[in-house]
């Protein structure tokens, strides 16, 4: 079979598809977590499809058996983190753990439900090279449209009804990364206030920025600059990621990395690859993390992992 996704962008409504075809000019991009790693890429042409269609593709796929789940104690994992934080190793890490889930539905209907709920969000379905994923993405990384580009710092999710100095200073790590690079790499932009944004079953706080575009293969440079974010990784970024990598217990593949189309004109529109899972016979794989500073509670960060979960999980039942 040959690489298929279909997806939805935000706030839009019309399916698109783009299936593996070397003469198309446009493409997909999919990046996992871990930076070392080539970014996957379909070729082909994205063009509208129905919903019938993508039910009809679908049912072909054929998903495998499922992989074991990694088995770290995430409260302790998260522990952790807040020792090592506090003995001034890192500013924030960003540990992620995964959850199985049987679950007789198939991918059509849930991919039918993420449309359905989460107009605001990056919808979509891949299968690439055996692996079968779905996700909401309520974050994007990267957006090119002619001269401009827009990124944004989304980081710091409610807990106890109100926003604390926890997710306002996890928050800020993610906005002066950003500006940071944007000022390293010279990007003349614009930074808009912080606004909370509802994302399905939580909300966090974002940060847009607004650039000039410095042409196509630089503001790619930049995109693969921004990769990953302390939104997933954590600070210092190339420790943060060795710990991570590290402690974990398991492989992120595709979670935390990003994708989205590259069209053939240069424009394109990327999302950080989150509330997503993998997909197996009889079962999906869910992903989530959740930031942690000095002022985090194990538990606390547990329960927001659950919740991103949910995105997802509740349509599985």
């Amino acid at each position: 079979m040959n690489n298929q996704v279909f997806f939805r962008l935000p706030n839009q409504s019309q399916v698109l598809q783009i299936q593996q075809d070397s003469s198309g000019l446009d493409s997909f991009v999919i990046r996992g977590f871990n930076p070392k790693l080539d970014i996957d890429r379909i070729q082909g042409k994205i063009k509208p499809v129905g919903v019938s269609e993508v039910k009809s593709c679908v049912s072909t796929w054929k998903p495998g058996q499922v992989q074991q789940v990694n088995l770290v104690d995430y409260r302790k994992l998260v522990d952790l983190c807040i020792e090592k934080i506090q003995e001034g190793e890192f500013e924030k890490l960003v540990p992620a753990r995964q959850k199985l889930i049987e679950s007789m539905i198939q991918p059509a209907e849930l991919f039918e439900q993420l449309l359905s709920h989460y107009e605001k969000a990056f919808v979509y379905m891949f299968h690439f090279n055996g692996i079968i994923m779905i996700g909401a993405s309520p974050e994007t990384l990267m957006v090119r449209e002619g001269d401009t580009l827009k990124t944004e710092a989304l980081g710091g999710t409610l807990t106890h009804g109100v926003y604390s100095d926890k997710e306002s200073i996890e928050h800020l790590h993610i906005v002066r990364y950003i500006t940071s690079k944007l000022k390293e790499l010279e990007y003349e932009f614009i930074q808009m206030p912080t606004i909370p944004r509802k994302a399905g079953p939580v909300e966090h706080l974002s940060t847009g920025f607004q650039l000039k575009s410095k042409g196509l293969s630089e503001d790619l440079a930049l995109t693969e600059s921004l990769h990953p974010t302390p939104a997933v990784c954590g600070l210092p970024y190339q420790k943060a990621l060795d710990f991570l990598q590290q402690s974990e217990g398991m492989d992120r593949a595709y979670y935390s990395g990003y994708l989205g189309p590259v069209y053939a004109n240069g424009n394109f529109e990327l999302f950080v690859n989150l509330r997503c899972a993998e997909i197996y016979d009889g079962h999906y794989k869910l992903f989530a993390g959740a930031g942690v500073n000095a002022l985090s509670q194990a538990e606390d960060e547990f329960q927001e992992t659950e919740n991103k979960m949910q995105t997802i999980a509740q349509w599985l039942k």
